[in-house]
C-alpha cells in the first residue's frame, strides 16, 4: 500500500474547502472523506469511487464549519480492507458565528451564536456577576441587575474550544 496524500487544500472562498489528491494504488476501490471539528469524532462527508489507478481525485466541502477542521481519507480496497491515509488541518475563520449586541446595553443583551457558548460577565475587580451557560441560537440575557459601568464579557465556545474576552458597557 502506497500512502495517499492530499496534493492541495484550497481556501479561496471561506465558505468552501477543496481537497485534491492522486490515487496511487491499483487496489483502491473507494475513498471516504471524513471531517472532524474536535479531532476525535469524525463524520463521513463523501464516498468516491476510484475511476482508475493514478486517477486525479477532487472533492469540495461546500459548507465547512468555522474553526479548526481535520479532514482525512479512508481507502476501501477491492478485497474489503479499509486503511486510513492522509489527513490535513484547515482553519476556517467565521467571525459571524457569534454576535453580541447592543453594546452599550441597557437591560437586555442579545446573543446570537451558531455554537453552544458559556457567557460570563465579570466586574472590574474580576468578580463574577452573571452567567448564562450553554447558549446557542438567538438568546436574550437580562442584565438589568448590573449597575452602570464597564464589565468584562467572557464567552467560551464549547465546539471550537475558544475563549474570548470583550468589554461590555452597561448604561
Amino acid at each position: 500500500f502506497r500512502r495517499v496524500l492530499f496534493r492541495s487544500v484550497t481556501e479561496k472562498n471561506p465558505s468552501r474547502v477543496s481537497l485534491s489528491w492522486t490515487s496511487s494504488d491499483s487496489v483502491n476501490e473507494f475513498f471516504t472523506i471524513e471531517r472532524s471539528c474536535n479531532q476525535r469524532d469524525f463524520e463521513i462527508m463523501a464516498v468516491l469511487h476510484v475511476p482508475s489507478p493514478g486517477a486525479e481525485m477532487e472533492w469540495t466541502d461546500e459548507s465547512p464549519l468555522p474553526g479548526k477542521l481535520v479532514y482525512r481519507l479512508k481507502t476501501t480496497q477491492k478485497n474489503g480492507n479499509q486503511i486510513f491515509g492522509a489527513s490535513t488541518e484547515v482553519l476556517i475563520d467565521n467571525r459571524n458565528s457569534l454576535r453580541i449586541y447592543p453594546n452599550p446595553v441597557d437591560n437586555v443583551l442579545i446573543i446570537r451564536s451558531e455554537y453552544p457558548i458559556d457567557v460570563s460577565i465579570l466586574d472590574a475587580n474580576g468578580k463574577l456577576r452573571l452567567t448564562a451557560p450553554n447558549i446557542s441560537g438567538l438568546q436574550l440575557v437580562n442584565v438589568e441587575s448590573l449597575e452602570k459601568g464597564i464589565y468584562l464579557l467572557r464567552t467560551y465556545n464549547r465546539i471550537l474550544n475558544t475563549l474570548t474576552v470583550d468589554r461590555l458597557i452597561k448604561n
